[in-house]
C-alpha cells in the first residue's frame, strides 16, 4: 500500500491535482507532424549483396547495451563499418601491434592469471596460434 511505502503523500497530491487543466503544448513541428512514423520501414531489406551488413547494423544499434555481442558481432563480420583511427599508437610494445582496419582482436590474459594458472593459460595461447596479444585473433573467431 502506499501507506506502507511512505508515499501516500506524493499520491494523494497527485491525485488531488489530476482535476487541474493540463498545460498546453504547441509542437514546434506543427499539427500532425508525425503523421509519417511508422508507415514506411526505415530499413531498406533489398536482395542487393548488403543484407548482412543492414542486419548487423540494426542488431548493432539493438546491442548498445550489451558492448560485449556488438564486438564480437564486428570482430566476426567487420559490420558495421567504423571510422578506424589514423595511427592507433600501438607500436608493437607490450601487448602488440594491433592493425588499425580491423581493430583490437581480443583482451590479454592479465598476469594474475600467468601468476596464478600458469599452466591453463599458456594452453589457452597456444590455442592463439600466436602471441598473447590484443592483435591476435580469439581462438574460437579463427576460420579452420
Amino acid at each position: 500500500s502506499f501507506e506502507e511505502a511512505g508515499c501516500s503523500t506524493a499520491y494523494s497530491s497527485y491525485v488531488e491535482g489530476s482535476n487541474e487543466v493540463a498545460l498546453s503544448y504547441t509542437d514546434p513541428l506543427g499539427r500532425n507532424s508525425e503523421s509519417g512514423f511508422g508507415t514506411a520501414p526505415s530499413v531498406a531489406w533489398n536482395a542487393d549483396g548488403h543484407e548482412l551488413e543492414r542486419i548487423i547494423i540494426q542488431k548493432w544499434i539493438a546491442n548498445h547495451m550489451i558492448g560485449h555481442e556488438a564486438w564480437a558481432d564486428f570482430r566476426r563480420t567487420g559490420y558495421p563499418h567504423m571510422m578506424m583511427a589514423v595511427d592507433n599508437l600501438s607500436r608493437g610494445g607490450m601487448w602488440g601491434e594491433v592493425d588499425s582496419e580491423r581493430g583490437m582482436r581480443r583482451l590479454h590474459y592479465p598476469q594474475s592469471e600467468y601468476d596464478n594458472n600458469t599452466e591453463n593459460v599458456q594452453a589457452a595461447v597456444t590455442l592463439l596460434g600466436g602471441p598473447d596479444q590484443h592483435g591476435t585473433d580469439v581462438w574460437w573467431a579463427k576460420k579452420n
